[in-house]
């Protein structure tokens, strides 16, 4: 799972358990009969108000999180990352070109055919990103940029 689907999950139970804990607060349940349903069982008058309190929390838990993430992290930062991190793709591509260079320019047509049928694309679908990237695309060897050709053509 990507991490923003993660995050995602972890919004939907933090809004169902601030729910469900409301639900039970405005419900007039017990804090001992809330305890049946949650897993912490204060003990005490304050226990109502920390349900509630505790309810709050977890339901707005999402709109806080990203309201917060804004504000606590520049703008400025946010956007170097995002440059260090479109700087750090583009060399992982250049490596993928220099593997393809070294490595299947001087396979046999069989291998290479055996390469590029594997499973979920073979090789393929690791240079495609390369390959479709018209910079990075001059820098195949020629004897390597035909067989590519020939296989994104058929």
């Amino acid at each position: 799972m990507t991490a923003i689907r993660i995050m995602h999950l972890l919004d939907a139970i933090a809004i169902g358990v601030g729910l469900l804990l409301l639900v039970m607060l405005a419900g007039g349940l017990s804090p001992a009969d809330a305890a049946v349903l949650s897993a912490a069982h204060p003990a005490g008058p304050l226990s109502q108000t920390l349900m509630g309190i505790l309810g709050a929390g977890f339901t707005t838990f999402p709109v806080t999180r990203r309201l917060a993430y804004r504000h606590l992290i520049a703008a400025d930062n946010l956007a170097e990352c995002d440059d260090v991190g479109q700087a750090l793709q583009r060399l992982a591509m250049q490596q993928r070109v220099q593997a393809g260079n070294l490595y299947l320019v001087d396979l046999p047509e069989d291998s290479i055919l055996r390469a590029f049928d594997g499973d979920e694309g073979g090789v393929w679908a690791w240079l495609a990103p390369a390959y479709a990237d018209p910079a990075l695309r001059r820098q195949f060897d020629p004897r390597l940029l035909a067989r590519l050709d020939a296989i994104a053509a058929g």
